[in-house]
């Protein structure tokens, strides 16, 4: 059931009694809708509680997915992605509508039966026509407009491991994809992903959120300890003009002295396959100084 609890004098009320319970419920960014999905329905609501819109979506159960629901808004809170289940991931307007299907294969538009690659879990990047991104089975992070077609010329490939969530930060500058064990950051330029930054998880991962307002700046939990990480960009740069560029177990070096090779080229590049690259530097001895340190955690 959905029960509201006043501020002020700390009265509960129920708002409402959902058969089969309540799998997602989540506020728009504009806080002017709620949406709540059910096994059979979703139901959008004001917030004063008044019921907007009741979509059967006809879906199959996700009680029977390995992995929970999850619903996405668009940033201006006029569409919102539901992931009930990998074959039933759907774009609906703030109507309850359904706008479009995603699905894997291309064009986007007719779902595939039986096709459970992709993980029910998204993000929609916050910048005005920004894509959807949900990661697949197979170790890719897949990109959707909102009509669900597939972008194929924006995706990447990720480790080959489970996904338990994937969160833009709000500048649409950075990608968190979140793992049982590392949180990758992911940075874009010129249609190339950088792995910007591995951070490495002892305990069970709970939660990454991001700062509402100050882009660089984020949350980590895990159990029962949190974790405030702030990011800052940093361009390292030797005394004849060398950069080092930080891409995953990749240090890609450009020698700006000698040509402008503009990114996602290099001059040359090292690689260090036992763990990612977090930090670079380069020597200020002047015999030395076109050679790069690395720090990797």
């Amino acid at each position: 059931g959905v029960f509201w609890e006043d501020g002020e004098d700390w009265a509960v009320e129920s708002i409402a009694a959902l058969e089969g319970g309540i799998l997602a419920m989540v506020a728009s960014p504009d806080r002017g809708t709620v949406a709540l999905l059910t096994p059979a329905r979703i139901l959008l609501m004001t917030r004063g509680w008044v019921l907007l819109n009741e979509q059967d979506l006809d879906w199959e159960d996700a009680r029977q997915g390995l992995e929970p629901p999850t619903i996405t808004w668009r940033e201006d809170s006029e569409f919102l992605v539901v992931c009930l289940h990998p074959d039933n991931i759907r774009i609906l307007d703030r109507f309850g509508k359904v706008h479009a299907r995603v699905t894997p294969k291309s064009g986007g538009i007719v779902a595939e039966p039986g096709d459970s690659s992709l993980y029910p879990l998204c993000a929609w990047e916050p910048r005005p026509g920004g894509a959807i991104a949900i990661p697949d089975r197979k170790g890719t992070m897949l990109f959707f407009e909102a009509n669900g077609l597939r972008l194929r010329r924006r995706e990447f490939e990720l480790r080959r491991d489970r996904v338990l969530d994937v969160r833009w930060n709000s500048s649409s500058e950075l990608l968190a994809v979140c793992f049982p064990n590392v949180v990758e950051i992911w940075f874009a330029k010129n249609y190339h992903w950088y792995l910007k930054r591995s951070w490495s998880i002892q305990d069970r991962f709970v939660s990454w959120t991001w700062d509402a307002i100050d882009p660089m700046q984020a949350l980590l939990v895990a159990d029962a300890r949190s974790t405030q990480i702030r990011f800052d960009w940093t361009v390292q740069r030797s005394k004849d003009s060398s950069i080092g560029v930080v891409d995953g177990c990749r240090l890609l070096i450009t020698h700006l002295s000698a040509a402008i090779i503009p990114p996602p080229m290099f001059s040359e590049m090292m690689e260090f396959p036992e763990d990612p690259v977090s930090e670079v530097c380069f020597s200020q001895d002047d015999d030395q100084s076109a050679t790069p340190a690395t720090l990797k955690f």
